[in-house]
């Protein structure tokens, strides 16, 4: 392993579609999971925003981390799922594939905390 930041040795594994599943990168989260959450929040904040880049289908990193971050049940994710949820259809199609109709409302359910979340359902925009 480097001796740089855990992230920094993850993000190459579960940026881009790779076989096998990168059960040891996923592990590594988990492990430094203060230091990768943000990272992860910032990849869906990004998707969520300029969803081209993620449109060719072998970019993976907002796929992991919206099932990381729905695992965790962390709050924060809610707002930027929301806003990928919104994105046109075939947009979504592109992004998430079945994930549309196999994990996505369970990863925002996962997420929304209280009633208050509830607000980033009602985004200007």
């Amino acid at each position: 392993m480097t001796t740089g930041s855990a992230w920094e040795t993850l993000a190459p594994a579960l940026t881009t579609f790779s076989r096998p599943f990168p059960a040891e990168a996923i592990a590594l989260a988990e492990a430094n999971w203060e230091e990768v959450a943000p990272r992860l929040l910032d990849a869906l904040d990004a998707v969520a925003a300029t969803p081209e880049q993620a449109r060719d289908g072998s970019y993976m990193l907002h796929l992991y981390a919206m099932f990381l971050l729905a695992e965790h049940r962390d709050r924060r994710a809610f707002a930027p799922l929301m806003r990928i949820a919104e994105l046109p259809e075939d947009v979504l199609e592109d992004l998430l594939g079945d994930v549309v109709s196999d994990g996505l409302g369970r990863c925002l359910a996962s997420t929304l905390g209280s009633d208050a979340d509830l607000k980033a359902l009602s985004h200007p925009g």
